[in-house]
């Protein structure tokens, strides 16, 4: 078992400057086997291997990325390069990962009324399939998602967002409530709206006495040519 030290592993982003939490990736091929009748043998075996990063990080240390559904066979604009050198405590070979070109699947944010704003970060490299000569794109979808909204929440939550009718300012509202039995029986309520997410990143660290959580997923597929 190969154990990895924290405070001595190297993490660059194009996106997050600095401030990195913790950070998990892994790299796994999906096997499709040709079975054939007559045969515990498979005819042939088709390998797609992918890497999948996730990466959580302070409010006020990343930039903010412009997200923009494709209307044409290009790349998507959700993109993040980013370095990974992680430290081991013996001399095992460690796979690291250097200015590798992800596509940001998901977004989030969240905030208490004490301490520092977190951002989460979920990411996914192009498909690699063996043998396979042609171009492959990513292409992106529309991002929806949600926030919480009222006089108590933070000023900047890393999310823009609006209505599909690009008019609106949302699609529509709710809310949550939760609350436990105890001694204070202390609960909580939570305004929030939901619509299409036009930018992630850049929120914000430290505002005092405010709080906040924002969600954002945006789609993407694969297409060969």
């Amino acid at each position: 078992m190969v154990a990895i030290v924290g405070n001595a592993t190297q993490v660059t982003s194009n996106v997050i400057l600095t401030g990195f939490i913790s950070i998990s990736y892994s790299f796994q091929p999906e096997i499709n086997r040709l079975w054939q009748l007559g045969s515990f043998n498979a005819y042939d075996i088709e390998k797609t291997t992918q890497i999948s990063i996730n990466v959580s990080n302070y409010g006020g240390a990343s930039t903010a990325v412009p997200l923009a559904a494709s209307n044409s066979c290009e790349d998507s604009s959700a993109q993040m390069v980013i370095s990974i050198i992680p430290a081991a405590c013996v001399a095992d070979s460690v796979a690291y990962i250097t200015n590798q070109l992800m596509f940001i699947n998901s977004y989030s944010y969240s905030k208490d009324y004490k301490g520092w704003g977190q951002e989460s970060w979920s990411l996914q490299s192009k498909p690699s399939l063996e043998g396979y000569t042609g171009e492959i794109y990513m292409l992106q979808g529309i991002a929806t998602g949600d926030r919480l909204i009222g006089p108590d929440i933070v000023s900047n939550d890393g999310i823009v967002l609006t209505g599909s009718d690009g008019i609106a300012l949302n699609d529509g509202q709710g809310y949550d409530i939760s609350v436990s039995a105890g001694d204070l029986s202390i609960g909580e309520f939570g305004e929030k709206e939901f619509g299409v997410i036009t930018q992630v990143g850049a929120a914000i660290g430290k505002e005092d006495g405010r709080r906040g959580s924002a969600n954002a997923s945006i789609p993407h597929q694969a297409i060969y040519l």
